[in-house]
Parts: structure tokens; sequence; C-alpha cells
């Protein structure tokens, strides 16, 4: 067990640990103590890394399958096994414009890969195969060249788990020379994740490549191989995903959705279930809490269209690739959601994605080798019309706040992917957007998209568009920052303040166009982790979900088919409080079930400005020129085989009262603020929907708040829309409370409070033209209502608190709506499930429960300590504290209704508080060690309780515990030997009186990652002190530089120099005793040599003295029995110039030594003496590994990794050196500096350049890279 993970805690029955310390229900514990460690370890037995030996049976069967996938698989690695790769590679030069900054052969590694897997697969079959992916991977692994800093960590990151492979599936054949030289490499492939970060992590633990594939697959399964014999890099990965990325993808993925778009959005939930994976196949719990994280990959079935296109949402690369009549592939190099969850309707829709098994050489992954080992052959894929079983509304929760509604499945009405542009069905998303997360998400809190026969209302702009000098760019292109990320590109709201000082939009430092929409979060910079994610002061909050909710039976069971679809929220959040007070958004879906008109969308909105001035605009967009006739506005989609149209009518502000005013058209597609932020469109055929115009619907005079009332209908080209009727509701007093709507026979209204109303409620429809209507009503009270018909017999329906919105059937007429509360509930609440103690502190227990159904809604919830009500909460969670710990509790809940009726009691919990809380990481960790001494310093941790004492760790071996301080010098012990000149790893480890330690790296803190590390590199150098004839030379005895014996460190004496000296314990002399110090002598000449020592109370008490231990010139010095004193040699020792070795060998135990002086004067110091020498350093820095990237035809950026160096007190500084031609580089053109990157200037065509990097100390010393060449050529 490594020291990291060894945290043990004894907590009482029905309480397991695990992952950050989620705690299971009561039924799966036994009733003794259990133990758990914090985080997993990976199973002792190799292999471990997506296969153990229990696997090896059905890789066989896989391997010998006689047809389908598992066939296609087996013979493409048992040709890559047998292919001609070489695993030497050659030396890695520039001389094209098309040439790679790594010399990787993905054949090669292929090779490898597949030979491997044949071992793992069959040990005793395969030894061969085993044996030469061994020794292949030697020669690979030694002439590999890889991207330094700034590199592609894709590249990287392959090579270092195509190592863990080997290392794992083939590591019953490793020698310990050959674990020692994976673990090299492994480490060092490591160290060149210089922008993502390793050991400290530098970006986001939310959203970034770092904390997607990265650490979560090629750190993770390199971790795992390498444990039993280096456990360090598991420590500090795994320590790292279950304290800040898995509780950051629990709380994302609650939505059931991807959170970062509709193309990187599916690529990060893949990369996001490799640890799930690693963990399950070692037959370890799945690391993520979340059980709505299976259900991500039905987004894709929602969001497909009949096209076979997906709803755009996010950063979306897809079209620009993707061709018209393609059935979108977004599953990216998958990790097979299908299997790991074994969800037969996931697998359907995988193989309609990607019908045909890929044998494609050009993705990230091997897709074979996961394919064999990851599928099996058991899991069979459901027919394609069980698809159309599901609902045609889903609802996607917090944190995103997304409903995606159809009218039907069509799409999915055969296993034919054809293009079903005929298709009746609509595709419609309404988004809130809770949080916002920036990177590839856009600030589009609040939009909408409108699919019918083609885009109708549609998400505008590209990925692409052109840089300043007209070239395509991507990701933070202008046209991306300016307008695709931007409100002003969906369809939403926009405010725009036209005051003197109007708001200032700012992306990571750069000014950005005055678009009018929502603010940026955090100046667009990503959240570091989940408690930077829900910090309030960074602004990532963007909205709130009111309410939700579709069609119900009279059980309140969703209906599969409803007849609408209600989505409201709050976006004040998104924009900038200097903007708006208020920003409400309601959406209902109707889908009408017309034969001619399939659907409509009305939006209601109430902006409450914080200046009447401000200009309030509601947009949509379109991909065809629109036409606006008053407050109607018509789209048509006829391009191609497209035949949709869509016609909105602004029904508020009224006609009178609205401009409608189409802006785009050529030159002005993408306008924001005067400019055309123009995209690019990379390829001639593509499926781009950039959009060439945008609706703006805007009141004609100010005001401080504004209503918008948007009806969309959706139909054929050549159909005649309906013409929607404004209606309204009115209190008793006539006070006006409800706008509303009737579109053919549907009727909806919506408050223009924006609140929930509880009053009675009267209103007409005197439309006779369908005998019976179908009602919905919004913003109402939770409660039970009465609707009545021209006085007539009342009709109880129910508002819930989750839905707010009451809905039933009726003729037209003069209707009241009363409000009968609760009175009429007598159905309690049903009793709150899986109730679990989650975690425990020194004083508190954190409890978690599943949430209870009403007819109406939960008022609370109520928990009970010991039969003891403790206080209510609306969440399905809650903390108790005032606890003791140590002290057994029982815990129950119950839920109350809105009705104050309460359910039944959950089953009992017991939790006993526990200190479960790791101390801070000991920060700020320095070193000074000589030749047989080691001395370490560091800065207290910081704990809940209190840190009791910490412990020091040599590599993974405890070396000295329970230290009370927080310095410590270490000597010779049975547990460490230190020699001169080597390198050791010292690791400081804080611990609490409940076991807790500290971790192996913190990650957090000051808004932003400021990882520190508690180990650190120290060298016992073989450093010589400089002795100039001109001066007294004092050497402090203790910082020795070679050591033979029994000799100790003793430093409980404040009265001595620096309060150490050292103390002889060996009783018998001999040449085997002595302490050793090197010296460098500036200047020949005679030299005296004193000692500060005293002797013990028996003779003999003399130090022998020798230079270059020449026997034949020793002297002695006698030391006092019981005093301190100073005492010289008789005569003087001749010392030529140069390197020398000074031993002392004493003649007895008990004989101390504080200092040591070397002079040529006669005179004896006193007291302490001067000042003792500081030793001379010459050894140099370690070679930085360098390498490039190319910016430009001739621009290069030269990258190196850093260099470490035995003086830690000072990192090392680089130069560049550069040459052309075959010359040596010996121009400088960087002078020295810290920097690890230099782009020359702009270098000519044709002409051969010759780089090197030279590392120096801050004593001078200096090492030199490699030297690489390069040409520049124009592709």
């Amino acid at each position: 067990m490594n020291f990291f993970h060894g945290k043990f805690i004894t907590i009482p029955a029905y309480v397991m640990v695990l992952g950050w310390l989620l705690l299971f229900p009561l039924s799966s514990i036994a009733s003794e103590p259990v133990y758990a460690a914090a985080i997993p370890e990976p199973i002792e037995a190799h292999p471990r890394v997506f296969a153990t030996a229990n696997d090896r049976t059905d890789l066989a069967a896989k391997w010998n399958a006689v047809s389908g996938w598992a066939r296609i698989a087996a013979d493409r690695l048992e040709s890559d096994a047998n292919s001609s790769a070489s695993f030497l590679l050659p030396k890695l030069a520039y001389s094209s414009a098309s040439k790679s900054t790594t010399n990787e052969s993905i054949q090669a590694r292929r090779k490898l890969e597949a030979l491997a897997f044949k071992y793992l697969m069959d040990p005793d079959a395969n030894l061969a195969s085993g044996q030469a992916a061994v020794a292949g991977a030697k020669d690979y692994y030694e002439s590999l060249v890889l991207p330094a800093a700034g590199g592609s960590h894709h590249i990287i990151g392959r090579n270092l788990l195509s190592a863990a492979f080997v290392y794992d599936w083939c590591y019953a054949l490793l020698s310990d020379e050959d674990k020692s030289f994976f673990i090299e490499r492994i480490e060092r492939m490591a160290s060149q994740f210089t922008e993502i970060g390793y050991p400290a992590f530098k970006q986001s633990a939310v959203t970034s490549p770092g904390s997607s594939e990265v650490w979560l697959l090629d750190l993770l399964a390199a971790g795992i191989a390498i444990y039993d014999e280096k456990p360090e890099m598991y420590n500090i990965v795994s320590d790292f995903l279950f304290e800040q990325v898995f509780p950051a993808r629990d709380f994302l993925y609650k939505s059931g959705m991807p959170y970062n778009g509709v193309a990187y959005g599916p690529g990060k939930y893949m990369f996001d279930l490799w640890p799930s994976w690693l963990y399950r196949k070692m037959g370890l719990s799945d690391p993520y809490q979340n059980k709505t994280m299976k259900d991500v990959p039905y987004r894709w079935l929602y969001e497909r269209r009949p096209d076979g296109q997906l709803l755009r949402s996010g950063d979306n690369y897809f079209s620009t690739y993707e061709l018209p009549g393609r059935y979108w592939d977004n599953l990216g190099d998958t990790a097979y959601p299908e299997y790991l969850y074994q969800d037969g309707l996931i697998f359907t829709e995988a193989d309609r994605i990607r019908p045909n098994f890929s044998t494609n050489d050009n993705t990230i992954i091997n897709v074979q080798l996961f394919a064999l080992l990851l599928r099996d052959l058991t899991l069979k894929p459901k027919p394609v019309e069980d698809i159309a079983s599901l609902p045609l509304t889903r609802y996607f929760g917090s944190p995103i706040g997304s409903m995606i509604a159809r009218t039907g499945w069509g799409t999915f009405s055969s296993a034919s992917t054809t293009p079903k542009y005929t298709s009746t069905d609509v595709v419609a998303e309404m988004k809130i957007q809770e949080w916002s997360l920036n990177d590839h998400a856009h600030w589009d809190a609040g939009s909408f998209q409108l699919y019918y026969k083609g885009a109708l209302a549609i998400k505008s702009g590209v990925y692409e568009g052109k840089d300043a000098a007209g070239k395509g760019q991507t990701y933070e292109s202008p046209h991306d920052l300016n307008y695709h990320k931007r409100s002003i590109a969906a369809n939403t709201l926009l405010i725009e303040d036209k005051d003197s000082l109007p708001e200032k939009f700012e992306y990571r430092g750069t000014t950005l166009s005055n678009d009018g929409g929502q603010r940026i979060a955090n100046n667009g910079y990503q959240p570091a982790n989940l408690p930077d994610l829900l910090n309030p002061a960074k602004g990532y909050r963007t909205g709130t979900v009111l309410s939700h909710g579709m069609q119900a039976d009279s059980n309140g069971e969703t209906l599969a088919a409803p007849d609408f679809s209600y989505l409201k929220g709050d976006i004040t959040a998104a924009y900038s409080n200097h903007k708006v007070s208020d920003v409400k958004r309601s959406f209902v879906f109707l889908n009408l079930k017309h034969a001619t008109i399939p659907a409509a969308l009305i939006t209601y909105d109430k902006i409450t400005a914080t200046d009447p001035s401000f200009e309030k605009k509601w947009l949509f967009h379109s991909e065809e020129t629109p036409v606006v006739n008053g407050n109607r506005t018509v789209i048509q989609r006829e391009e191609g085989d497209y035949n949709g149209k869509l016609v909105n009518d602004t029904m508020l502000p009224s006609a009178a009262s609205a401009d409608v005013t189409p802006v785009g058209g050529a030159g002005n597609e993408y306008l924001v603020d005067g400019t055309n932020y123009e995209i690019f469109d990379k390829n001639e055929v593509n499926t781009v929907e950039g959009g060439t115009y945008r609706v703006e619907v805007s009141p004609k005079t100010e005001a401080a708040t504004d209503r918008f009332m948007n009806v969309m209908q959706v139909m054929d080209v050549g159909t005649t829309p309906a013409t929607p009727v404004a209606l309204e509701t009115r209190t008793p007093t006539n006070s006006k409370r409800h706008d509303g709507v009737m579109i053919l026979d549907r009727v909806v209204f919506f408050a223009q409070s924006g609140e929930r109303n509880s009053d009675t409620l009267n209103f007409t429809v005197t439309n006779h033209t369908y005998g019976n209507l179908k009602f919905l009503i919004t913003d109402m009270a939770a409660g039970v209502w009465c609707v009545q018909l021209n006085g007539g017999s009342c009709s109880l329906v129910r508002s819930t608190k989750e839905g707010g919105f009451i809905d039933f059937e009726g003729a037209p007429g003069p209707y009241t709506i009363t409000n009968y509360g609760f009175n009429s509930d007598i159905t309690p609440p049903s009793t709150p499930n899986e109730f679990k103690a989650k975690s425990v502190t020194e004083n508190s227990v954190t409890l978690e429960w599943t949430e209870s159904r009403d007819n109406l809604g939960i008022k609370h919830y109520e928990v009970f300590r010991d039969n003891v009500s403790v206080g209510t909460t609306e969440d399905t969670s809650m903390t108790v504290t005032g606890l003791t710990s140590g002290v057994e509790y029982a815990f129950k809940v119950k839920a109350v209704d809105l009705a104050n009726r309460a359910s039944g009691f959950s089953s009992e919990v017991k939790a006993t508080p526990a200190d479960t809380e790791r101390p801070s990481v000991p920060v700020n960790v320095q070193a000074n060690a000589g030749g047989k001494f080691i001395e370490l310093k560091w800065g207290a941790s910081t704990d809940n309780v209190n840190v009791t004492s910490y412990d020091i760790y040599e590599g993974d071996t405890l070396v000295v515990s329970g230290v009370t301080g927080t310095s410590r010098i270490l000597y010779p012990t049975e547990q460490l030997a230190i020699h001169p000149d080597q390198l050791y790893r010292f690791t400081v480890v804080a611990k609490d009186a409940a076991g807790n330690q500290s971790s192996a790296r913190t990650t957090f803190g000051g808004g932003a990652f400021s990882q520190k590390d508690s180990s650190i590199d120290v060298w016992t150098t073989s450093a010589e002190y400089p002795i100039n004839s001109d001066n007294v030379s004092y050497i402090e005895a203790e910082k020795y530089r070679a050591f033979g014996g029994q000799w100790y460190l003793i430093n409980s004496d404040s009265a001595r120099s620096e309060g150490i000296y050292m103390r002889s314990m060996a009783a018998s002399p001999n040449d085997q005793v002595f302490l050793e110090y090197k010296l460098n002598v500036a200047t020949a000449g005679n030299y005296y040599i004193s000692l500060l020592g005293k002797g013990g109370s028996a003779a003999p008490n003399h130090m022998t003295l020798r230079i270059d231990n020449n026997a034949a010139s020793e002297q002695h010095i006698a030391l006092p029995s019981s005093t301190w004193s100073w005492q010289r040699t008789g005569a003087t020792f001749y010392i030529p110039a140069g390197s020398h070795t000074l031993r002392l060998l004493q003649s007895r135990s008990e004989l101390d030594v504080d200092k040591i002086a070397i002079s040529t004067q006669t005179a004896v110091p006193t007291g302490l003496g001067g000042t003792a020498l500081k030793p001379v350093d010459s050894r140099p820095p370690t070679q930085p590994e360098l390498s490039y990237s190319k910016q430009l035809d001739t621009v290069f950026k030269l990258m190196w990794t850093k260099s470490t160096d035995n003086d830690t007190s000072a990192a090392p500084q680089y130069e560049v050196l550069m040459s052309t031609g075959t010359a040596e580089p010996s121009s400088v053109v960087m002078t020295a500096s810290s920097a690890t990157q230099f782009t020359p200037s702009a270098l000519t065509l044709g002409t051969r350049y010759n780089f090197k990097v030279r590392a120096i100390d801050a004593s001078g010393n200096e090492t030199f890279s490699h030297i690489i060449h390069i040409t520049p050529f124009t592709p």
C-alpha cells in the first residue's frame, strides 16, 4: 500500500468511505465496522489496464470470432503484429513544410500494441509476441522524439498509453532493468505535457484537454500500470481526479446531456468514460456517482434532425466537413457507452451512426484494439423502431436546463439513415442555460431552435472565421469571438446600452465587440474546478429554471406524445446588472397534431432594464431571406430537398408598437456593432448553416419594462398559416394578470408579472371555430384550482410546484379559475428512498436521499436525529452539524408536501462523526544536502482540527515518522542509506489525530490553480569547499561530503554553530570510520587546520587528519575532555593548488566536532569562528530536450524541457544558439532567460538553420541540448 492512499478510517457500520467520501445505503453494508481507503488503489495483479487475467477467455472468444466486428478487429491487429514497421525510429530534422515535429511512428506503435495484446490474451501461446513487444518498445522509446512545450498532447498521450500497455500486459516478461527503463520513459513523456501540466496541473478541472484524455486516460492508465514500482504517478493523478474532476463531472452531468456543445460535448463525454472503464475492469467501483451520466447518449437521439444532422450548439465543426445527405457521426473516439452501461437502445443508435466497423488508422486511439478490449459479444442492439417508444419531449435539467420537444420519431422509422427530408417531424430546443462554462460553450442563455423540413430558426455563425490576414481560423477567430459564441448569433434577447459608459466585453484580455448581449463570465476564463464554478464572484451562474413540465395524465405521469411542453427560466444573471434587473423567458412548444400545421413554438419575455433608453431586442435567425409584413415574418427553407416554412407573429409589442427589422444579406450576414465578421468556408460542399439574416423585434417607444410574445408556426412551403388571436386574463377587480394567445384549438396564457398567480382569474374565448379547446395557463401557484365555464360545474385541476401551470379542455366561452389551495389534497407524498450518509466530518454528517413524489409538489423534507427533528430543507441533502466525534447517531427523513401532509419515514441510517478531512499539503519544501546528510524544511500544514505530526518518505519508503516540527535532518539509518552523488526524492506528509494524511498535491487556491508539491528532489553532491590562502576558511563539520563508519548528527545544543555538531560512535579506531570534506585550493601553500571540538572522559581524545588520505603526512589534534575549544595542528600541511580531500578519523567514540578552520595563519580561531563556506557546485544541470513547432512558413517556435540542477536555490537559465549551413550553432539569439520557448526572427526560405539550447546554473555549470535543423520551405 502506498502512503498517499493508505489512509484508513475507522467508521461505524452502515458507512463506507469511497471516492470523495461517498457513503452507501444501510442495506449494502455489513453490521461491523468497515475500513476503506479514501481513494481506491489498483488491484495487486497484472494485467490490470483495461483487462485482467479474468478477461482472457472473453478476449480469446472475440479474437476467434468467425465474422463481424470482432473478426475485422482481430484480423487488423494480427496484421499490425506482423507488419514490417521498424521500432528504430529515424532521427528528427525539419526539411520541408510538411515535416512533423516528432518522429513517432503510428504503424510501429500499433505493432507494439498488437504484440502486447496477443500476449495479454494468451501468455503461453504468444510468448514470442510478448518478448517482441518488450524488445521493440525499448528500441522504439529509446529513439522516440516527441513535441516538447506546446506540442500535441494527443501524440504524447498516445505514446504514453502504448508504453503503459506494454508495461502492464507484458509485466511478467520485464526485468528490473526493463521496468526502470519504461518508468523513466513514461515519466519523461508525462513531463512533456508542459501546457496541460504534470505533475502540477495547469488547466481547468471542469473543461479542458488536460482534464479530458490526458489525465483521465493517458496518465491514469500509465499510473495504474507502474503503480507497484512507482506509485507516485497514480497518487498524483488519482488525487486530482477524485478531488477535482469527478465532483465537477457529477455536477455537470446531472443534466443528462453533454455540457460543451454538439461537437465537443460528445468527445469530452467519451473521455470522461475512460476512468469508469479503467476502474470497473479492475473490479472496482465506478468513480462517478452521478446516476444520469449513463443517459447522456439519449441527448443525441433527441437532437437528431430528420435530415441526419444535429441541432447546433456550442462550437460546431461537423458542418464544415460533413456532406449533405450524411447521418452525422458525433461519436468521435468512442468509449462505447452502450457496452459500459449495457444499453441496447444506445447500441442501436451507435450502429446507425457508424454502421461499418472502422479500420481507420488516423484516429487518436487504436479503434480495433479498444473494440476488442471493451466490446462484448452478448449485447445486442434493439430494433430501430423501439426508439419510437421514447417520450417525444425530454427535459435535461440543472445545471443546463434544456428541453427538446419533437412531434415524432420518423427519423428512426427504419434501419436506413437516409435523410428524410419529407418527414413531418418537428424538432425544437428550448434552453435556459443555468451555468456558463466558456470554452466551447456559448453565451446563449434563453435561446431556442426550430426545425421542420429544414432548419428554420437556427443557431447562427460557424466555428471557422477569418483572421486579420483573411485566412481561415477556428477557435478564437474574430468571427468566433465577436459573433459565433455571442448572444447576437442565437435566438435570444439583446439589451443594448446606449449610455455614455456602455458595457465592455472582455475575453482573456482582449476587448470584443459590444453585441448588446450576455456578459462573458469571468472574462472568458474557464472555471478552475467545481468550487470556482460555483463561486458567485466568478459569475458563471447565468440562469435558473423556474418551471418545467409537459402534459400529463390524471396520475401525473407525463404523456408519451404531450400536446404541450413548457419551460421557463430567469436569465437575469446572464446579463450585466449594469443593463437589467429582471429578464424572464417562457417557452411553450405546442404539438398541434394538425394536418398542415404540425407545431408551434411560443416565447414570452419580460425584460426590465436599468435605464429605459436601453434598447431591447428579440432575435431569431434564418438561413434564407425573411419576408417581413407588419408584425408577421415568414421564413422559407427551400434549398435542396428542404421544403419547410416558419411564420412568426409578434403579438407583443403590438403591431403599432413594434419595429420588426431584418438584418443581413451580402456583406452584413454577421454584422455586430458596425463590423461584419466573416466566416471561412473551408470546404466548397458542406452542411454549414451560418445564417444570412436575423430578425430583430424591438419596441418603438422607450420603457423600463417591456414584454415580447412571439408565436412561430411551422408548415410546408405554400401552406396558409393560422392567425393567432390575442387574449388576456383578469382578476375580479379587473387587474390584468396574463397575456395570452389562441392558435388553432390551443389557448396559452403567461403572467404579465412573471410571477406565479394566486388570485381568481376571468377570461373569455369568443372564437367558436373549434368546438373543443385545449387550455394551458402558466405561472399559476401550486395547488388545486377550480375551472368553471359560464358559471357551470367546477372541474378541479392542479398546478404543481415544479410545473406551475394548469391545463384542461373545454368549449369557448367565459371562464373563471378559482384557487382552492390544498384543501382537496388528501394524498401524502411518497417516502424518500435511498437514504444514506454521504460523508462525515469530526462534528457533522451529510445525508442524502432520492426525491419524493407528490401530486402537487414537495414543500420540504424534515430530518430527524435520534427521533428529534433537526430541521427542514427543500433539497435532497442536509448536513447535520454540532455532533460529537465518535458518537453514533441514528437519522431518518420524511417528506412534507404543500398541503403539509407527511410521508412515512425513510429507513434509518446510523453514522458516527469522524474527522475525514485531510490536512493541507506541506508547502515550500526546501533541502540542504551534503554527501551523507540531508536537511529538510517545510511550511506548516493546516487542518480542520489539528495537524499532529509529519511523516517523511524517500520515494515510497517511510523513513521518518512522527516529526512534530517543520524541519528534520536526515542521516544514514537502516531505512535510509544516504550516499554522495545520488538523487533522492523526499515527500513530506502531514497527519492529523484521526490518521488523515495530506494528499500528493493541492490543486486549487485563491481562485486559480496553484498546485504545490510536498516533494523535493535532492542531490547529495560532491561539491568542493573553496580554500583561499588570504582568509580563514570555515567548514561546518556536519556538512561533510563523504562518510565512513558511525558518525551521528547531534542537533540539541543551541550553543553550537547552527545548533548542530558531529559525534563519533565507533569505539575502535580504524580507517573506515571518518568524515571527509572536498577542498578546492586556490593557491598552493602551507595550511594549518583547527578543530572546534571536545573529547570524552577517557583517553585517547584525539582526531587524526589526513590530506588525500595520505597516512604518511597525517597529523593529530588532541581534544579537551569536557569543554569545547579550538585546537590546531602542530604543523602545517602542504596542499598543492587544485582538488583535494580532508579526512577526519576519530580515536574513540564520543568525540565531538563542531567546526573546521583552514588557514595559512598561525592564530587559532576563537568563539564559534567565522561564517562557514558554501561548497562550490561543479555539477551541470540536466540536458534540456529541444523541439519545435511550425507557426508560419518562415516562423518556427523553439521549445525545450526544463533542466533540473542539484542547486535548488536558483533555477537554470537558458540561451539559444544558432548557425546556418553546416556550422555548429554559436551565435546567441536569445540571451540568458528562464523562458522555455523562443521564436527566432522570420527565417529565410531554403536556408538550413541549426539551433541548440545552453542551460546554465547559478555556479556557471552548463550543458547543451541536442542540435535541431530547420530548413523553411513553402508548401
